[in-house]
This record gives structure tokens, C-alpha cells and sequence, in this order.
């Protein structure tokens, strides 16, 4: 408010600059020896001159003034954003398929919307350098690794179809809430998430059990003939 007070004071006093040099010379008028045309024209651009500052000084008042406005109500709309919390009824990381079922139903419940808001700024508040990471970051709290085996992106060799399911849109509005990730596409969205359920067999020491077989115990071995 104290910043408005000093704009309004400013442009009250530049007013009544002008309005007294207007009233200097109303009152004079007729006592005043009749000036030369030269003169009056540069009187008259004097005057000119003096309007256009006061008019560039109140267009730099109004633009300060609109600026402090716009950052009142970014405060404002940021105080609204829902709160980061997850739901009491859903746990994550998934740990079951039957878990996985209930939460996909919960989501397309709309009496869960709000929650949903809720649940949406809980998961863009868990970060990664940039979409990648923070995709991945995501997907990992949701789904545990053995549910996560269980999932892919077409649906195919009797997987769940994640590109149908309704976590997908969920994750989505997370990663594009979040500042590093906002204006991500849909395509870079879902390279990223196929990329990572591609991945699922290899954590939790899936690759290292491929890389390494358990060897065949020699003294177990049949006997040729």
C-alpha cells in the first residue's frame, strides 16, 4: 500500500505543477506584453514537452503499479494450489496386482477428485533433474518392482496395458505440475514411461541373475555312457 501512496503522491504533484503554470499565466493574461510568434511557438513546445513527461512518468507509475498486481496475485493463486498428501486409503508403492486394481478404480471414482489434486501434487514434489529422472522417480514410488513386471506398454505377453489405465493421466498431470518438466509432451511422457517399465525386469537383481546363472553342480551331473 505504501508504494500506491508514493504513486499517488507523484502524480498529484505533477499535476499541480502543471495546473499552477496554467493558473501563472491565466492570471496574467492581458498584462502581459503581446509575445512574438516565435516565442509562443517555443512556449507552446516548452508545454508540449512538459505533457509528454508527465504522461511518460504516469505510464511508468501505471506499468510499476500493474506489476506489483500481477506478483499479488501469483501469491494469491499459489496459497490455493492443493496441498501435497496422499489419500489415507491408497499406499504406495503398490506392492499386488489386486492393489493395482483398487487404485485404478479408486481413480475413476469422481467423488476421489479432490484427492486426486492432492495426490497429483504429492508425486510432482518428488523431483528428478529433468523429465527422465523425474519420471522414473515417480513411477518407482507408485509401483513396487514385481508389479511393475507385471506392466507394460501395449499390454502385450499377458501384461497390464499401462497406456490404458488411468495412472497414466495422473502421471502426466505430475510431471507437467512440476517445475523442470512443465512443458513436457505427450510423446516425450510416454517414451520415457515405456522406457521404464522396459527396465522393470532388470531391478531388484534381475540382471544380475541373467548375467549370472547359477552353475550346474558338477556332482550332480548324469553319467554318460
Amino acid at each position: 500500500m505504501s508504494a500506491w501512496h508514493g504513486m499517488k503522491q507523484s502524480l498529484t504533484c505533477d499535476t499541480s505543477e502543471l495546473d499552477s503554470d496554467e493558473e501563472i499565466e491565466a492570471g496574467g493574461r492581458g498584462k502581459r506584453p503581446h509575445k512574438p510568434m516565435g516565442e509562443r511557438k517555443k512556449d507552446q513546445e516548452t508545454a508540449d514537452l512538459h505533457m509528454l513527461t508527465l504522461m511518460e512518468n504516469m505510464k511508468q507509475q501505471i506499468n510499476q503499479l500493474s506489476m506489483m498486481m500481477s506478483a499479488m496475485m501469483a501469491r494469491t493463486n499459489t496459497a490455493a494450489e492443493p496441498i501435497g498428501e496422499m489419500p489415507a486409503e491408497i499406499s504406495f508403492p503398490l506392492a499386488s496386482l489386486d492393489e493395482l486394481e483398487c487404485f485404478e478404480d479408486w481413480l475413476k471414482n469422481p467423488a476421489n477428485t479432490l484427492k486426486k489434486q492432492h495426490m497429483v501434487a504429492m508425486l510432482a514434489s518428488i523431483g528428478g533433474r529433468d523429465t527422465k529422472h523425474l519420471i522414473f522417480n515417480i513411477l518407482a514410488h507408485i509401483f513396487s518392482d514385481c508389479v511393475a513386471k507385471s506392466i507394460n506398454w501395449k499390454g502385450v505377453n499377458n501384461k497390464r496395458k499401462f497406456s490404458e489405465m488411468a495412472t497414466k493421466a495422473i502421471l502426466a498431470r505430475a510431471v507437467r505440475k512440476n517445475r523442470v518438466s512443465e512443458k513436457a509432451t505427450d510423446t516425450e511422457i510416454n517414451q520415457f514411461t515405456i522406457r521404464w517399465f522396459n527396465l522393470a525386469c532388470d531391478r531388484g537383481g534381475g540382471r544380475r541373475a541373467r548375467m549370472h546363472p547359477p552353475e550346474t553342480d558338477s556332482t550332480h551331473a548324469p553319467i554318460s555312457n
